[in-house]
């Protein structure tokens, strides 16, 4: 794969097989094909910051599209074209980024967010087809408004009937985040919002709407929700 190193570099309007890895400050990848790699993620930003991933088509790969690990901070991912890999955008111990207005349609999972806390913003992304829309894991003090996440679902739990229910949002042990104008739409076998262990949680202005279950919390406490428009089989439940 191709390694960007060092700071200050601009890659643009390439074409590129196996992957890039990213390293370091202020890189700007940008309207690149990025496609092939086997067994390493397309893009890998690894302790880095201030980083840009910007209009580019990333896709048709057996692994990550995109890959934050090592306490990589204040990166942008936005306008990127994403789909035919195995999981979207992955930030692993990696806060302060921001997601913005991809378009993401994966096997599996979408947008993960892990031991990531304080994403500054993560918006009006268009997710579809399979696989989960947004997870967050151990991650608090994020901002998910304006994405729009369709047609399929998200992460396996068993439900009231005993049956696999997956969720277009779920957060897991996930405190103080802010859900705000989301579209979780027409999962019409599953569910739009789960919420696992996670409480203090602002929940308003969403549009839940199509779902075989709208909103399902499993010790979660002390959580606002409000203004939220709900029409589905099952408006809520609470375990």
């Amino acid at each position: 794969s191709l390694i960007i190193l060092g700071n200050i570099s601009n890659v643009a309007n390439n074409i590129i097989l196996n992957g890039i890895q990213i390293k370091g400050k202020l890189k700007n990848i940008t309207e690149n094909i990025i496609q092939g790699s086997i067994t390493t993620p397309l893009v890998l930003i690894k302790s880095g910051e201030l980083n840009t991933v910007q209009r580019n088509d990333i896709g048709n790969s057996n692994t990550h599209a995109i890959l934050v690990e090592n306490n990589s901070i204040n990166n942008e991912i936005t306008q990127n074209s994403i789909h035919d890999t195995i999981t979207g955008i992955l930030s692993v111990d990696s806060p302060s980024n921001i997601i913005s207005y991809n378009s993401i349609n994966s096997e599996s999972d979408p947008i993960i967010i892990a031991n990531s806390n304080n994403y500054r913003v993560l918006y009006n992304n268009i997710i579809s087809e399979d696989g989960s829309g947004v997870m967050s894991y151990y991650s608090d003090g994020i901002n998910i408004s304006h994405n729009i996440i369709k047609n399929k679902p998200s992460i396996f739990y068993s439900d009231f009937i005993d049956n696999v229910v997956l969720f277009g949002i779920i957060l897991t042990n996930s405190q103080n985040n802010s859900l705000t104008n989301n579209s979780l739409i027409g999962n019409f076998h599953h569910a739009g919002l789960g919420l696992f262990n996670s409480s203090n949680n602002l929940i308003k202005d969403n549009n839940i709407t199509g779902n075989l279950l709208g909103i399902y919390l499993n010790i979660s406490n002390n959580s606002l929700i409000y203004n939220n428009y709900f029409n589905n089989l099952q408006n809520a439940q609470d375990y």
